[in-house]
C-alpha cells in the first residue's frame, strides 16, 4: 500500500508542527495515523469533518481504495449521506423505532429510507 501521507496529500505537510495544522490537514493527519496502523478494522467518526469538498470525495475514495486492497473493514459514521453512499458497500442503521438495519449492496437506499423517512423522502 502506498504511504498513508501520500494517499491523504500530506506529503508537504510531512515533519510540520501539529500546531501548525488546518483542521483539514489535523483531521487526515489523524486518518493516516490509523491507516499506518494496518490494523484489521478502522472505526472512524465523521471522517470527512472540516474537510472541503475536495477533500471529502478523496478521503473517503482513498478509504475505500485502501479496504478493498488490503481487506481491512473501515467503519464510518456519517452526517453526510449523500457521500457515503458513493462509497459504502453497506449501510448500518437505526429505524426511528430503534430496530437495527443492515443493507446487502443493493438496498442500501432502502435502509436509508427507512432509518431517515424525512430526510431521503
Amino acid at each position: 500500500m502506498q504511504g498513508a501521507l501520500d494517499l491523504l496529500g500530506l506529503r508537504p505537510q510531512a515533519g510540520q508542527d501539529i500546531a501548525t495544522l488546518s483542521d483539514g490537514e489535523f483531521q487526515k493527519a489523524c486518518i493516516a495515523v490509523g491507516l499506518t496502523r494496518r490494523a484489521d478494522v478502522l472505526l472512524l467518526d465523521e471522517p470527512t469533518a472540516f474537510l472541503d469538498v475536495e477533500n471529502r470525495v478523496m478521503v473517503l475514495r482513498t478509504l475505500r481504495k485502501v479496504a478493498q486492497e488490503t481487506g481491512m473493514a473501515v467503519l464510518f459514521s456519517s452526517h453526510d449521506l449523500h457521500d457515503a453512499l458513493q462509497v459504502v458497500h453497506r449501510v448500518l442503521a437505526f429505524t426511528p423505532a430503534g430496530t437495527f438495519m443492515e443493507s446487502t449492496q443493493k438496498n442500501r437506499r432502502e435502509i436509508l429510507q427507512a432509518a431517515f423517512p424525512t430526510c431521503t423522502g
